[in-house]
This record gives C-alpha cells, sequence and structure tokens, in this order.
C-alpha cells in the first residue's frame, strides 16, 4: 500500500520550528502550503507549512507509520459540502496564540443535507435541529466524544458561545454555567473542541 507524507514545519511555535516532523497525508498537498496538524502529547491543532512530501510503502516510510499522525485540513478549509448543502466547520478557528479548535466536532449548516451518508461519513453521528436548539444536550454530545451537526435555529450562537468560552470570554463561561456545567464538566467541553480526536481511513 503506498502512502503520501509530508514533512511539516510549525514557523508559529517556537519550540518546534527549528526541525520538521513527518505526518500522513490522505489529501495531496504541496510544499510551501500551509495545513493543520496535530502536536504533542494532547494533539492541539496548530498551523505548520509543509517542507517536503513523499510517496511510499510503509517499509521505506520517513519515520513508523503506527507512530505517525495525519495532516487534519487545509489551512483554511472549513466548508465541507454534504450533497448540494454547504456547511461551516467549527474547526480551524484560533482561540489562543498558536492553537486552532478541533475538526470533526462541530458543524453548522443553514437546512438539513441532502446527503446523511456524508454527514456521518465526516465523523458526524449527532444531528440537531430546531428553532431553539437545546445548548446543555449539544455541549454533553460533544463531551461524550460525538461529532455535532446543528441545523439552523441558534446554531450559530452556539458556535459563537463556544469559540468564546475556548477564548476565555467571562460571559460565555457563566452562559455553559447556567447551563448546568460545572468546572470539570467545562474542562472537558474544552478539551473535546481543541483536541484533534484521529480520523481517517486508518484512524
Amino acid at each position: 500500500m503506498i502512502h503520501e507524507f509530508a514533512a511539516l514545519r510549525f514557523t508559529g511555535d517556537e519550540n518546534l520550528a527549528d526541525r520538521v516532523y513527518w505526518y500522513l497525508t490522505e489529501f495531496p498537498v504541496c510544499v510551501g502550503e500551509a495545513v493543520f496538524a496535530p502536536v504533542g502529547p494532547h494533539d492541539k491543532l496548530q498551523l505548520a507549512r509543509v517542507e517536503r512530501t513523499l510517496a511510499g510503502e510503509e517499509a521505506h516510510a520517513p519515520y513508523d507509520v503506527r507512530l505517525m499522525k495525519r495532516v487534519t485540513a487545509r489551512y483554511g478549509d472549513r466548508t465541507p459540502a454534504f450533497g448540494e448543502t454547504s456547511c461551516t466547520e467549527f474547526g480551524g478557528l484560533k482561540y489562543d496564540g498558536r492553537h486552532f479548535t478541533a475538526y470533526h466536532v462541530l458543524v453548522y449548516a443553514e437546512e438539513m443535507p441532502s446527503n446523511a451518508d456524508m454527514v456521518g461519513g465526516y465523523g458526524l453521528d449527532r444531528v440537531m435541529k430546531d428553532e431553539k436548539i437545546d445548548g446543555r444536550a449539544v455541549f454533553e454530545a460533544i463531551i461524550r466524544g460525538h461529532g455535532v451537526l446543528l441545523v439552523g435555529g441558534d446554531g450559530k450562537e452556539i458556535c459563537r458561545t463556544l469559540l468564546d468560552f475556548l477564548r476565555g470570554k467571562p460571559a460565555a463561561e457563566a452562559c455553559l454555567r447556567e447551563a448546568g456545567l460545572d468546572a470539570a464538566a467545562r474542562a472537558a467541553l474544552f478539551d473535546a473542541l481543541t483536541r484533534q480526536r484521529a480520523f481517517g481511513r486508518n484512524a
């Protein structure tokens, strides 16, 4: 089996920028392209530049394939399409000096996608749609590791609240407390929104 590899340099992190790190990629990337990839033991998403690409069998991999992480997405790629319905990814949004929100956790759509199979294939196994979406149900589903698709209603506002929460805004944290999330639950929600889950054909 032929694998695609990319050597990444995390130019925005002074602790990592002095060397390159090899990743698997399941989509084509070009030298010089900006991509997102998980870093460190907590798999937090950071921006990197592709320094080199390579294709080959596992025996000729630049590093042990079993230990390699995967490139998550191209920089700016935040509009997955499910059939004819374009959606907005919560992933790829900067929430602190060098980290970005995780992909395949939360997606918003104005209307129900026409192709439900594509929604599931993207890692979303919970669909919530209503004029008034239950925010606590969304938060709890994310904490439990589900991928959530919000359709219409106040889904955009829920996404905005979650991003403000990650950015440390007191009003957003107060909103989560009012929804019944204690300190442990809020910490678990933060981790679920920022830890990049393995996703792909060999995840």
